[in-house]
């Protein structure tokens, strides 16, 4: 940009105003911006040997270094400079011709370049949604599994890996959904094979909260489990002693891990017992991430229900089933 070349000249009101001998351009009052150095016309008013840059290189010429200078602009906001350079076609470059060998090679790389923006197995968009809930997109190189497709699949090999050795399933009913003031009722622990290792009630120090009533539902509404059931149940110091031999030294699997050891290390500190160290993973975060429901709202997949019968063995069991089916899909594409 540099200064206007002013000179004075007579407006069509006959007054006097001023006029830019390189930009043609008139005005009232001498203006106070700076000059584009080449001739201005109103948008679309240009005459026809003037193109835009995207124009010179869809009708054959060069647009890198051999654009030739501007020849012409025009006022458009959203440039950066505020103007819409012209050039003249006159004074292009032709682009060279290119053979059918690079023409070949450029849909090659244009249709590898498209590939890589979208899923190969569902064909979705690749990219991630941020906590507003916007789409962006990403390029992989070379074309590969969208996020929902690849954490399937690592869900499903987390399960082979898991069947291929030894662990333990454990599960537990309670009084309620507070560690530290509710306890657990019962709890129950099988192997990989579904051999029972452990099942029993627990007789809690405080049973009437398995009854009490929150929205009109009590945990033994939902559970099953009555006050007369743990009468005669062992307390949780000699259940925790079973289950820390039970659990030395393997892989503990829990649906909903976090609720599962909260209540454990809740109620061993309800009687002052150490607390029981184990190897923990968790089925229900792995199962969400196979049955793939994201939710772009919590940036994450949505938990699914477990749906084995409110029963700790039969929580277990049906814990076992989920990892079973998780792992079939891996061990098919194996063979």
């Amino acid at each position: 940009m540099t200064a206007h070349q002013i000179v004075s000249i007579e407006a069509s009101d006959g007054k006097p105003g001023f006029a830019c001998t390189a930009c043609l351009q008139k005005w009232k009052a001498e203006p106070m911006s700076a000059c584009p150095g080449v001739p201005v016309y109103g948008w679309g008013k240009w005459p026809e040997h003037l193109l835009t840059k995207k124009q010179m290189g869809a009708a054959g010429f060069q647009t890198g270094k051999k654009l030739p200078p501007p020849a012409g602009a025009a006022h458009r906001d959203k440039s950066p400079d505020g103007w819409l350079w012209l050039y003249d076609k006159g004074a292009g470059v032709p682009k060279r011709p290119i053979s059918d060998e690079q023409k070949a090679k450029l849909k090659a790389a244009a249709e590898k370049s498209r590939a890589g923006w979208y899923c190969t197995r569902c064909g979705q968009p690749i990219g991630w949604v941020d906590g507003r809930g916007y789409f962006h997109a990403q390029h992989q190189t070379p074309p590969g599994l969208c996020m929902i497709c690849a954490d399937h699949d690592a869900a499903s090999q987390w399960a082979r890996d898991l069947l291929a050795g030894e662990f333990l399933v454990l599960d537990t009913e309670t009084s309620g959904l507070e560690a530290g003031y509710h306890e657990i009722v019962q709890i129950a622990v099988i192997n990989q094979a579904g051999d029972v290792l452990l099942d029993t009630y627990v007789q809690p120090q405080h049973p009437e909260r398995l009854i009490e009533r929150i929205n009109g539902v009590s945990a033994s509404d939902i559970n099953g489990i009555t006050l007369e059931m743990l009468a005669d149940a062992p307390l949780w110091p000699e259940v925790a002693a079973q289950l820390r031999q039970i659990v030395h030294g393997k892989t503990v699997i829990i649906y909903n891990a976090d609720f599962d050891e909260g209540m454990i290390g809740g109620d061993c500190r309800r009687h002052s017992i150490p607390p029981l160290e184990m190897e923990t993973a968790c089925a229900m975060l792995m199962y969400a991430q196979f049955v793939g429901d994201y939710s772009p709202h919590w940036d994450d997949y949505r938990w699914q229900p477990l749906n084995g019968g409110h029963t700790a063995l039969a929580d277990c069991r049906a814990c076992l089933e989920v990892i079973r089916e998780m792992a079939k899909e891996a061990e098919e594409k194996m063979k």
